[in-house]
């Protein structure tokens, strides 16, 4: 917990917000891991702090490439 580069959780609770922050001069390509449900890829600006989906649905992120 805490922000740090790349996924992170905004709180200990299960209702927390799953966020990614893109600590980079690049729009990046992110996946995110859906618990129930196929996986889904999104963009990221450069130096975006973004909510990707709450943490109950979605528990990682992680840079797949550039968009």
């Amino acid at each position: 917990m805490g922000k740090q580069c790349g996924a992170y959780r905004d709180s200990p609770m299960d209702y927390a917000h799953l966020r990614y922050w893109h600590c980079g001069p690049t729009q990046i390509r992110i996946e995110v891991d859906k618990r129930k449900g196929p996986n889904y890829t999104t963009c990221v600006g450069p130096w975006q702090d973004v909510f990707v989906d709450y943490y109950i649905f979605a528990d990682n992120a992680w840079y797949v490439g550039l968009c």
